[in-house]
């Protein structure tokens, strides 16, 4: 996407598209966290494999995606966080509580007045979208 893109788009497109990404990003850091695959040690695979061929082959291929995924999502997620270490500190704080902690409506209320909240959460949006699609990052 260019510059220009953003700048076409409404507030409520560049809330909804950040709202959308983050989403991803929450997904990708609790499959992280919660990391699920079982872990079988060697020589269990071994015993499987004198055993049943096909039962070994098909958990070495399971084990196989389940890295493929974590992978890519360790890779969103830096992708992400990379982004907004490159933010402006006031934008980051924005799109912290706006978009990753979702913290209540109010929470800039004894920061901010409205309208300085409102400007530094445009601003925050349009330079992350800049940065997410920026081919540098």
């Amino acid at each position: 996407m260019e510059e220009n893109t953003f700048k076409k788009m409404s507030f409520k497109e560049k809330e909804q598209t950040l709202q959308a990404i983050f989403k991803e990003y929450h997904i990708a850091k609790h499959n992280l966290e919660n990391d699920t695959m079982a872990y079988y040690p060697s020589h269990t695979m071994l015993i499987r494999e004198q055993g049943s061929r096909s039962q070994f082959i098909n958990y070495e291929q399971k084990l196989l995606d389940h890295l493929s995924k974590q992978n890519s999502y360790r890779q969103y997620v830096y992708y992400i966080e990379n982004a907004l270490l490159h933010l402006h500190p006031n934008h980051r704080e924005v799109i912290e509580h706006e978009f990753i902690k979702q913290e209540q409506h109010l929470w800039w209320d004894c920061y901010y007045s409205r309208s300085t909240y409102y400007r530094y959460k445009k601003e925050a949006m349009c330079e992350m979208l800049s940065l997410l699609f920026s081919k540098t990052l």
